[in-house]
């Protein structure tokens, strides 16, 4: 019976505790308002518009948390790493993509360029996309 009155205090502590980390980041539901960029098209570069994607960043005090910066660049977990620098957050991954935002207006961008490099005859794509972000 103490063992189980134990195992209940200790998920009971878990919870409270996880219940105060996830209070303090701050979802956002975050849109593109324009995107565009360059494409590798029958062996030259052609301007392209693209599709505004839609994603959540979570702000984690000053910052935002590297997970949501990953899914946000398309990058795997773990690859991504933020810095302040006052008062915006710059993101960057490890293929290439960054992301800068601005707490105060909830605004930003990203970019992808990486494509821009040579693998030979293959070439990615280089884009860029302004995002605007609404709290849920």
């Amino acid at each position: 019976m103490r063992k189980l009155k134990i195992t209940l205090l200790v998920a009971l502590c878990s919870i409270c505790f996880a219940g105060k980390v996830n209070a303090q980041n701050q979802p956002l539901a975050c849109q593109g308002e324009a995107a565009a960029g360059l494409k590798w098209e029958n062996g030259r570069w052609a301007t392209k518009t693209f599709n505004q994607d839609k994603f959540i960043l979570v702000q984690a005090g000053n910052t935002l948390t590297t997970d949501s910066v990953a899914k946000a660049l398309i990058a795997s977990p773990g690859q991504a790493s933020c810095r302040n620098v006052n008062p915006q957050t710059v993101c960057s991954d490890t293929s290439g993509g960054s992301l800068f935002f601005d707490p105060r207006t909830l605004t930003g961008g990203i970019s992808q360029l990486l494509g821009g490099t040579n693998f030979g005859d293959q070439r990615d794509t280089v884009s860029v996309q302004i995002f605007s972000c609404t709290p849920f």
